[in-house]
Parts: C-alpha cells; structure tokens; sequence
C-alpha cells in the first residue's frame, strides 16, 4: 500500500504550481527522491493538497486528525483520492478492512504549515506616454518579480503599455518554504497633450 500527496496546488489568489509526491515511503519532487517520509511535511497555508493510496486491497476510509490522536472520518470522501484545502496543520491515514478481519491503519501522515510570506508593492502613480521606460521599484520583499502590461525585465515601457489605467503585479516566493503571494499596484499612462488642446 502506498500513499501519496500527488499535487499541492497553490491558493488561485497567490498562482498554481503541481507540487510533489509524498508516499509513505519516500517524497519524490519533480521525480526526484528527495526525502523519507516519515515525519512531517510542509505545504503552504491555503494550498490543495491531493493525497493518493496505491495498491491496496479492502474497503478503505479516510481519516483526519487536528492532533494526531483522536480521529474523524471523512464519510464525504469516497475512493482512493482525498484532496483538503491546508487552513491548519493535520494529520492523514487510512483505514483498511479486509473481509472480517480486525481494520489496519497506514502510517500517519503529518502536513505542517508554512505561512505565506508578506508582499507589498507599490509603483508611481502616473507616467506620460512619451516617457522612457523605467526600472519598476516599490516591491517587497526584495528579489521577485514585476509582471503586467508594458512590464519586460523589471522595467516598465509606457508607450507599450499604452494610456490608461494599468495594474501590476509584483510575485515573491520564499526560497526556503517555496511559499509565495501576489501584490497590486496601479499605474496611470496619460496621453501627451498637444499645445493646441492645452491653449
């Protein structure tokens, strides 16, 4: 029997990603082994984590557990796939019944919380249409990305942009828990105005 964590998606708000493999006994990312499974593992709050069982034989029932002592099954759950949105840390196993023989429980597994980390960003709030591009600045923390429209290389190019009202996104994940978010700033393209529309 085998139980794996197939999928970790990330909070729609903050982008998706496909995470990794955790089976009983090992975790696999990107099909590589990385480690054991015993343990705990860490997902990011508001990630979906999907969780797999492979190769069994019997009636199976899922059940969670906020301590990992006192037990509730998932009767909504049917079938060999659970997925659960991570608010709080918890605990996962399976139990088994084959035939009239006493249940038998998989190993436990144990999904912590990591917390996303905190973004802010805030860009100029206008710029003319016939100005240079410029270096975006305003994000943190320091070392994510700019995105939106006119955005290339962390710059911002106004005549590609185009007049308007334009919101950019600044994405930061932290190279250590691999958890991320999302923050909005707007930006104002004004026309050029002519000195015939201005006199």
């Amino acid at each position: 029997m085998i139980m794996k964590i197939i999928e970790v998606v990330k909070d729609i708000i903050r982008m998706k990603r496909s995470v990794a493999y955790i089976l009983l006994s090992s975790i696999v990312l990107w099909g590589i082994l990385v480690m054991p499974a015993s343990g705990q593992h860490k997902v990011c709050r508001q990630d979906t984590v999907t969780i797999y069982i492979d190769e069994y034989r019997g009636q199976i029932s899922w059940q969670e557990s906020q301590n990992g002592l006192d037990w509730t099954y998932l009767s909504q759950v049917v079938g060999d796939t659970v997925s659960l949105v991570a608010n709080d840390p918890f605990y996962m196993r399976l139990e088994i019944l084959d035939g009239n023989c006493k249940p038998y429980y998989s190993e436990i597994l144990s999904i912590g919380i990591h917390e996303p980390p905190q973004v802010e960003f805030q860009s100029r709030d206008s710029v003319c249409i016939n100005e240079r591009d410029f270096v975006i600045l305003g994000g943190l923390p320091e070392g994510g990305e700019y995105f939106g429209p006119g955005v290339s290389d962390g710059n911002f190019y106004p005549d590609n942009a185009g007049t308007g009202i334009h919101v950019l996104g600044y994405f930061f994940e932290d190279p250590e828990t691999t958890c991320s978010d999302t923050a909005y700033s707007q930006i104002e393209v004004l026309p050029v105005t002519s000195k015939a529309q201005a006199g």
